[in-house]
């Protein structure tokens, strides 16, 4: 963990804790460019990739689902005093919720401290069309079976060793552990690989 914290903030100022003046992702505007000391834009606290007016932009569409149809839009923050990352919302052109939005047009508004800010309010229509959808059900009944029998070989291996209270303790010796789990990661990653060609097949990602 510490190295990847390492790595993730490699390019930041020591003592001003800023990123360089790197180009918005979305516009390529300068970030930080006013300057006068830490700044939301390259603060490595807040920095999100974006630049003020991007951060705070009207909906967009990202990318389309093949499958059927299904929109994902960036939105901006609905607590932007909080967290500045831009949200993400599922919705369908023609939902008569949302308009093809991913949120109700109609959304509450409240007081946090001395911020006003928009509660986003996803479209329950449009995230329950998505989830229903019998190839994404059928797609993830599957990734929970294939993720249950590996887990269910772990546990058949350290009943057979005798291990399985010990290791549910926190007790057994780590080694002993990791020697078990090996053969099993190796073939579940091998299951999980032929799968995602067969589920990209299916949901027209391939």
């Amino acid at each position: 963990m510490k190295e990847l914290l390492k790595s993730a903030y490699r390019d930041m100022g020591p003592v001003t804790g800023l990123f360089p003046s790197w180009p918005c992702l979305r516009c390529g505007k300068t970030l930080g460019a006013k300057g006068g000391g830490p700044d939301a834009e390259n603060y490595a606290g807040t920095y999100n990739g974006l630049c003020y007016a991007c951060t705070a932009g009207e909906p967009y569409v990202e990318s389309t689902d093949p499958l059927d149809g299904a929109l994902s839009l960036s939105w901006r923050p609905s607590r932007p005093s909080w967290r500045r990352d831009r949200e993400r919302e599922i919705a369908y052109a023609d939902c008569a919720v949302c308009g093809g939005l991913g949120r109700p047009t109609a959304m509450p508004y409240r007081y946090v401290g001395n911020y006003g800010e928009r509660v986003g309010a996803s479209c329950a229509s449009c995230r329950t069309r998505r989830d229903s959808h019998p190839t994404r059900v059928w797609a993830g009944e599957r990734d929970t079976r294939i993720r249950n029998a590996a887990s269910n070989i772990y546990f058949a291996e350290l009943r057979r060793r005798k291990l399985f209270r010990a290791a549910k303790a926190g007790k057994a010796d780590a080694a002993v552990i990791e020697a078990i789990k090996a053969p099993i990661v190796v073939r579940y990653a091998h299951a999980v690989g032929r799968w995602d060609k067969l589920r990209a097949a299916r949901m027209g990602h391939g």
